[in-house]
Parts: C-alpha cells; structure tokens; sequence
C-alpha cells in the first residue's frame, strides 16, 4: 500500500516530480523514462506515483502544458507595445516557432514524434481539453482585435484552428523536407497575418 503523506508532504512531492520530470524528459524523451526513474530520483515508493498522477505520460502532459503556457506568455509579449499588423503578427507566430525548437520539452513533443506516441496513450478528454484551453485563451483576444478593427470578422474558433493547423505542421517536417520546411512556414505564417489582418482600417 502506497504511503499517506501530509498535504504539505504531498504538494513537495508533486513539485518535486514535475522538476524531475522535467528533466529527465527533457534529456531522455518520454519513452525513455520510466516511473521507476522518477520515483527514485524523487524518493517515493513507484507505487505512490500513481496518488499523484495517473501515468507518466499525464506527467509529461501536465509539464508540457506549463511550458507551453509559458511560451504563449513570453511570445504574446512581443505583441504588446507594437503596431498591430500583418508583418507585426507573421513576427508573432514565426517567434513561437522559433522558441519551440529551443524547449526541450516542446520540441520533444513536437519535433521528435512523440506527439503522436502521447495521443495513443493519454485519454481523449486530455486532448480535447488542450484543445478547448487553447480556443478559451485565444479567444478573448481575437474578440479585442476584431472590435479595434485591427482583424477580420471570422468565427474565432476558425482563425484559433488555422493558428493551430499552422503548428501542427511542425509534426510534418520531415514529410514536407528540411530543404523547404523554414520556408514553407514562413509562407504560410504570412499567409495568415495576411488573410486576417486588413490592409485598411477605421
């Protein structure tokens, strides 16, 4: 039977596997590392591991998405204090690119297939939260834009999906070709910012 641990006990260890996951997935990838691996770095029986998360890939999961919270945060940044525009917002998302490949853990799950590995074993309501976090947050933005007259009058769950559409490319590299791959997403990021933001404004 797992051990009972205190509610300060138990955010410590929590903590404490969300750091080490973070860097053993980051050094190993997520096939490479085991339960085993985290618990003993962390110092807990394997079989508590599963008080505090269901699997390693919820783990993996749950630190992707805090890494992934953070670069919308640090890429939105560089729209603030800007004129908003077409060239302003292809920046914008050619920046996320381009921070992705600097994330070990993003760039894991994006770069190096083990997106797909992630989607067969997570439940599917994780993936459609993901989904939803990522419409919810968009949103609200979107909505700023469009009343400024600084984007078009789309459904912002359609310009949220082609943002998206544009990232899961990144899944498709090597069928696309490193040859062409930079230059295929800068085309289509300028695509894009072209399509929903007008030339013409009030």
């Amino acid at each position: 039977m797992p051990k009972s641990f205190s509610s300060e006990e138990k955010t410590e260890i929590k903590n404490a596997l969300l750091q080490t996951g973070e860097d053993l997935f980051s050094t190993f990838g997520l096939k490479k590392t085991t339960v085993e691996d985290l618990t003993e770095a962390v110092g807990i029986a394997k079989g508590s591991f599963y008080s505090f998360f269901e699997s390693k890939e919820v783990l993996y999961f749950e630190i992707f998405r805090r890494e992934e919270k953070k670069l919308k945060g640090k890429v939105l940044m560089q729209l603030s204090g800007k004129e908003f525009s077409a060239p302003t917002f292809r920046d914008f998302l050619l920046e996320a690119f381009r921070l992705i490949g600097k994330n070990p853990i993003i760039r894991r799950m994006y770069l190096e297939d083990e997106y797909r590995y992630l989607a067969r074993k997570l439940p599917q309501e994780y993936l459609d939260q993901h989904t939803s976090e990522d419409i919810s947050e968009l949103t609200p933005l979107i909505h700023q834009w469009q009343d400024a007259g600084q984007m078009i009058r789309r459904d912002p769950e359609i310009i949220t999906s082609a943002i998206r559409a544009l990232f899961l490319m990144i899944l498709h590299r090597n069928e696309i070709g490193d040859d062409y791959f930079d230059d295929t997403v800068e085309l289509l990021a300028e695509s894009i910012a072209n399509q929903l933001i007008p030339e013409e404004r009030p």
